[in-house]
C-alpha cells in the first residue's frame, strides 16, 4: 500500500509539473506574441506615417521602395479594393486579392489591425499589422513569428533544472506523505487483530487525521462490544459445560453428517469411549450396530428412536431425536439422551419375580384350604377328622394372612408409600421387649433364647425396629434344632450400634448366603413351608436396615452356627 501511494503521489506530482510547464510555456509564448504584435503595429504606424503620400511612378518603383525597408520585415501595399499593389517578398501581380484578410478588415473598420496566420504566398507563420493610409490604401507589415519551442528554448535548461529539483522535492514529500498515511493505517490494522479477543485499546489522539481518529474510536468501541460478547459467550459455555458435566444422563449432539458437536463425560462412559470426541464421527465413540441403526432410522423417519445399550455397570437406554428447529444451524442433526435404566429394569424384573413368587406362595395355602373345605363339605367325616381339617384350614389361613401382611409391608417399604414416624427411643428396651415376646415361640420349638442389650438412645420408628428384630428372632428360633439356643445382643462399637442375632441351627451354605435376603428365597423350601415361613422376613430386614443406612451381613459355619449382624452408623445414634 505504501509503495502504491508513493507511486501514485509521484505520478500526480509529475503530471502537475508537466502541466505547469506547459501552461508556463503557453503563457510565455502568448506574452511574446502580444509584445511582437505591439512592436509590429507601432512599426507599421511609423512606416505608414513616413511613406504616406510619397509619389510613386510605377508598381516596380513601389516594390523597390518597400524592399529597401529590410530588417526581415515584409511590406505590402494594398489598394482600397484589396488588390496588392506592391510586396517586398513576392510578385504582387501573382498575389490574390487581400480584401478579406483579417488585418485588412480590422484596418478598414478601425484604421489598424493585426493577425497571426501562415502565409499562403511564402509558406511561413507570419504576424501581420495593417494601417489604413489617407489615400485609402493599406500598408501592411509582417514578419515571421517563431513557434513555441523556439521562444521557450532559451529558458528550457533552467526550466528542466527547476523541474528536476521540484521532482526530487516532490518525491521526498511523497515519501513523507505515504509514511504519514500508511504508518497509522498499519497500526490500526495491527490493532484489528486484537479486536477478535476484545483487547484492542487505542488512543485516538495519537493519529494525525480526524478520519483515523474516528476509526480508532470505532475500533475501541467494536473491541469493547466483542469483549463483552466473548465474556457472555464464555459464561454461557461454562454454564452449558457445567450442566453437561453434572448430568448423570449422557448427552450427544450430532450434525447432519453424524459428526459429534457436543458430548459429555456420562455419554462417553455409556458408550465406552475415551478422549476428545468433538468434531469426530460418531463411529469414533461406538460401533454398536443397534445404536447406529437407531441414528439412521431417526434421520429417515424424523421421529424418536429408543435403543438399549449394555455397558460395564448395567443397561442404558438411548433416546435419539432429529433436530427440526430452523435457524439453529444444526437442522438435520441428532440429539441423543442416554439414561441409566439398570435400576428401573432390575426393579421391573424384581416386581415380576415378586408377583410371580407371591402368586405361587398364595396358591399353596389357598389350594390346601380349598381341599380341606371340600372334604368337610362332602361329609362322611367324623368329629375328630372335622377338628383336624378345621385346624389345618385355620393354620393355612394364618399362614396366608401373614404372607399377605408381609407382602403389603414390603411393597410399602419399597415404594415409600408409608413413612413411619421416628421418635427418640431406647433401642435396647425395644430389643428386650421383642425377646420377651418371642420366649413362648422358643419354648414351643425347644429352643433357649437369651437376650443381652445395652441402653441405646436412638431416633427411629418403633414399628420398623420391632419388625426388624422380630423377623431376625423368629428365623433364629424356627430354623434352629431341637434343644438348640438363640441369642440377641445389642452393643456399642466404633462403627455405631451393633445388633446381633445368632442361632445354633444348620449352617447356611455359602452359595446361598448372598441370596437369602431376596424375596421368597428359601434355602430349604420344604422345611420353610412346614414352619409357616413366608420367605419375606429377611427381605423386610434388608429394606428397613437400608432406610437407616445400616449394614446387614450374615456369617454361618457348622461350628459357630449362624449370626446376623446389623450395624447402625454413628450419625443416627444419639448420646453414644
Amino acid at each position: 500500500m505504501k509503495k502504491k501511494i508513493f507511486r501514485l503521489f509521484a505520478l500526480a506530482l509529475c503530471l502537475a509539473l508537466l502541466l505547469c510547464s506547459a501552461v508556463a510555456a503557453l503563457l510565455f509564448d502568448q506574452s511574446k506574441l502580444e509584445q511582437a504584435q505591439d512592436d509590429l503595429l507601432r512599426l507599421t504606424k511609423v512606416t505608414a506615417f513616413s511613406w504616406d503620400g510619397q509619389p510613386v511612378s510605377s508598381p516596380d518603383e513601389m516594390t523597390e521602395m518597400l524592399g529597401r525597408a529590410g530588417g526581415g520585415l515584409r511590406f505590402t501595399l494594398i489598394g482600397p479594393d484589396g488588390a496588392v499593389l506592391a510586396d517586398s517578398w513576392a510578385d504582387a501581380s501573382q498575389m490574390e486579392n487581400h480584401a478579406d484578410r483579417e488585418e485588412i478588415l480590422a484596418a478598414r473598420a478601425a484604421g489598424e489591425g493585426t493577425a497571426l496566420r501562415p502565409s499562403e504566398s511564402v509558406g511561413k507563420r507570419l504576424l501581420y499589422a495593417a494601417v489604413r493610409l489617407d489615400s485609402g490604401a493599406y500598408l501592411r507589415v509582417s514578419k515571421e513569428v517563431p513557434g513555441l519551442i523556439y521562444n521557450f528554448a532559451p529558458a528550457l535548461a533552467a526550466a528542466l533544472a527547476a523541474a528536476a529539483v521540484s521532482f526530487l522535492a516532490a518525491l521526498l514529500l511523497a515519501r513523507r506523505f505515504a509514511d504519514s498515511l500508511t504508518s497509522p493505517l498499519v497500526a490500526l490494522s495491527d490493532s484489528l487483530k486484537l479486536v477478535k479477543d476484545g483487547s484492542a485499546t487505542l488512543d485516538p489522539s495519537e493519529y494525525p487525521y480526524q478520519e483515523l481518529q474516528d476509526m480508532a474510536a470505532d475500533i475501541n468501541h467494536l473491541s469493547g462490544e466483542v469483549g463483552r460478547s466473548l465474556q457472555k459467550l464464555e459464561r454461557e459455555k461454562s454454564r452449558i459445560d457445567y450442566i453437561l458435566s453434572s448430568m448423570s444422563e449422557g448427552f450427544l449432539l450430532l450434525d447432519e453428517e453424524e459428526n459429534i458437536l457436543l458430548c459429555n463425560d456420562s455419554a462417553k462412559s455409556f458408550l465406552g469411549a475415551k478422549g476428545a470426541l468433538a468434531g469426530k464421527s460418531v463411529l469414533f465413540a461406538t460401533r454398536n450396530t443397534a445404536f447406529l441403526q437407531a441414528l439412521s432410522a431417526a434421520k429417515k423417519t424424523g421421529g424418536t428412536q429408543l435403543v438399549d445399550l449394555s455397558y460395564a455397570q448395567g443397561t442404558a437406554e438411548a433416546t435419539v431425536s432429529l433436530v427440526k428447529s430452523a435457524g439453529t444451524g444444526y437442522e438435520g442433526g441428532l440429539v441423543i439422551l442416554i439414561t441409566d435404566v439398570t435400576s428401573a429394569r432390575s426393579a421391573q424384573q424384581a416386581r415380576q419375580e415378586f408377583f410371580s413368587g407371591a402368586s405361587h406362595e398364595l396358591k399353596t395355602p389357598i389350594t390346601s384350604i380349598r381341599g380341606f373345605a371340600e372334604l368337610l363339605a362332602a361329609g362322611g367325616t367324623d368329629e375328630t377328622q372335622q377338628k383336624d381339617f378345621s385346624a389345618r384350614i385355620l393354620k393355612e389361613a394364618d399362614r396366608m394372612s401373614a404372607l399377605i401382611g408381609d407382602i403389603i409391608l414390603i411393597s410399602r417399604l419399597e415404594s415409600g408409600e408409608v413413612v413411619f414416624e421416628r421418635e427418640n427411643l431406647d433401642l435396647g428396651e425395644v430389643a428386650r421387649v421383642c425377646c420377651a415376646e418371642m420366649q413362648e415361640m422358643a419354648r414351643q420349638h425347644g429352643v433357649t433364647l437369651n437376650c443381652s442389650c445395652v441402653s441405646a438412645p436412638y431416633s427411629a420408628s418403633r414399628r420398623e425396629m420391632r419388625d426388624l428384630i422380630n423377623n431376625l428372632l423368629s428365623n433364629a428360633v424356627q430354623y434352629n434344632r431341637k434343644g438348640g439356643s438363640a441369642a440377641l445382643s445389642l452393643t456399642r462399637g466404633p462403627q455405631g450400634l451393633v445388633l446381633q442375632v445368632s442361632n445354633t441351627g444348620d449352617p447356611i451354605p455359602p452359595e446361598h448366603q448372598n441370596r437369602i435376603f431376596e424375596r421368597f428365597y428359601r434355602v430349604d423350601k420344604s422345611r420353610s413351608k412346614a414352619l409357616g415361613g413366608t420367605g419375606l422376613g429377611l427381605a423386610i430386614v434388608k429394606h428397613i436396615a437400608s432406610r437407616y443406612s445400616a449394614a446387614v451381613k450374615v456369617e454361618s459355619t457348622a461350628e459357630e452356627g449362624t449370626v446376623f449382624t446389623v450395624t447402625f452408623p454413628p450419625q443416627n445414634v444419639e448420646n453414644l
